[in-house]
């Protein structure tokens, strides 16, 4: 979705693809291990630009470009200071800058809460591998102790483990919640499917998996978020530096879809629902 709406927002800016622009695409997300080689390969081919998508995807990017200070924009990342990406957000300082999307799992914890107040035991899928996933952990923890919520947090590092998970899933929990966590959220459809099963409420992080049948996601739209990348871009390509261009925040949405909360019985009061930037019915 990233990727799409950068080439959406690419050409309302004047770089049309195949005329003003060409596009050389991984075809999607590459095993943390090729990502080296997946930006070492877009380096020999002499690009303009990168676009790195994701925490990781952009630590690949940085890392093969301190040489060549091929400009990157990077989206999305969670924490970039943190990641070490940029200096600070106002002057990232170095060959890259893009959109950040951090600071917002709280926030969906607490949609979680109020559209379905008696879950009281929220699975949290972990990847400690994932810079993302860590903050967001940390930020879940300080959120749930406020709301007298606990966290059933399971580690998972490799797709093995999630199956493991989807095969023994605890019975003891209320809900799930999915946050910035990329191994996890690529399997948003076997999130789905388990919800549905065990009638949990599902929380994820974009509007594409409320529609792929998440109860509520909160957080960027990744559609929206590439045509912010894109305007980021824009600039570089026109001569001015990464360095000079701040880091920004990406627009956050509120999903529901009201076919999920009739599948596993919840009602969501019409006065939550004007709250909502997505409704799907």
């Amino acid at each position: 979705m990233v990727f799409q709406g950068f080439k959406y927002g690419m050409s309302t800016m004047g770089f049309p693809e195949s005329q003003k622009v060409r596009y050389a695409y991984s075809g999607g997300a590459a095993p943390a291990g090729s990502l080296d080689q997946v930006v070492s390969s877009l380096k020999t081919q002499k690009v303009d630009l990168i676009l790195a998508i994701t925490t990781p995807a952009a630590l690949a990017a940085q890392k093969a470009t301190e040489s060549s200070r091929i400009p990157v924009v990077f989206a999305p990342v969670n924490d970039p200071v943190a990641a070490g990406l940029v200096k600070t957000l106002s002057q990232p300082g170095g060959n890259l800058t893009g959109i950040r999307t951090g600071g917002f799992v709280a926030k969906e914890l607490e949609w979680l809460n109020t559209l379905a107040p008696s879950a009281r035991r929220v699975l949290v899928p972990h990847n400690p591998n994932e810079p993302s996933s860590v903050a967001a952990l940390e930020s879940l923890q300080k959120a749930a102790k406020q709301l007298g919520i606990d966290l059933v947090v399971s580690e998972a590092t490799t797709p093995a483990q999630l199956e493991a998970l989807f095969a023994d899933f605890p019975e003891d929990v209320d809900a799930i919640l999915l946050g910035p966590n990329n191994l996890a959220v690529a399997h948003i459809t076997d999130f789905v499917r388990i919800s549905k099963e065990r009638r949990l409420p599902l929380a994820s992080v974009s509007y594409d998996q409320a529609e792929a049948g998440a109860l509520l996601s909160f957080g960027p739209d990744f559609y929206v978020t590439g045509q912010q990348a894109a305007w980021l871009a824009e600039r570089v390509l026109n001569g001015v530096p990464p360095a000079n261009l701040p880091v920004e925040s990406a627009d956050l949405f509120l999903g529901i879809n009201l076919n999920t909360a009739a599948s596993i019985g919840l009602h969501i009061p019409e006065q939550l629902l004007q709250h909502a930037d997505h409704i799907i019915r």
